[in-house]
């Protein structure tokens, strides 16, 4: 067992979890198939080192199927932890009602209410736009090469020359 302390998790929905975490993939450039049902197709061949996105940091985060494993992931957890030290929180419940979530939160930490009101919604819907600045952001020493034609006829040359010097 653990050291006493709490322990809060948000738990998901995983049918609903493994396409947010998806999207993620692609948006943070680990995946590159926009297509669940396909990258969920190619988590065995991925698994084995082949097929893997260029930009991929590890191979273990494509593995989908792990990533919605939430019921063996809180057992896990049950069995190093000290149940009455823990607290599952429904993502449904903090979508529906945040404030409620995190004063229950605060309550079950024994933190003392700050006095929001409100809690503003992050991050809904991110996509990457760009694949050279996500990758910029990413890894700022990378050198950063088009996954395509097209993506490198659309970025200026001046800017491409700029990039790999700075990359350096």
């Amino acid at each position: 067992m653990l050291p006493e302390r709490p322990v809060h998790r948000v738990v998901r929905n995983p049918l609903e979890m493994v396409p947010s975490y998806h999207k993620k993939m692609l948006f943070l450039l680990d995946e590159n198939e926009p297509d669940l049902a396909r990258a969920w197709a190619l988590q065995t061949t991925r698994a084995w080192g082949e097929q893997l996105p260029r930009y991929c940091r590890d191979w273990r985060l494509l593995q989908y199927r792990d990533v919605g494993c939430i019921g063996a992931r809180c057992q896990a957890l049950l069995q190093r932890v000290d149940r009455r030290q823990v607290k599952f929180l429904l993502f449904d419940d903090f979508v529906a009602d945040p404030l409620a979530v995190y004063r229950e939160t605060l309550a079950f930490l024994s933190l003392l209410d700050d006095g929001r009101t409100v809690i503003k919604r992050r991050n809904a819907g991110q996509l990457a736009k760009s694949t050279m600045v996500q990758l910029m952001i990413r890894e700022p020493r990378m050198e950063i090469a088009p996954d395509d034609a097209d993506q490198a006829a659309s970025i200026p040359a001046a800017s491409r020359s700029s990039a790999r010097r700075s990359a350096g």
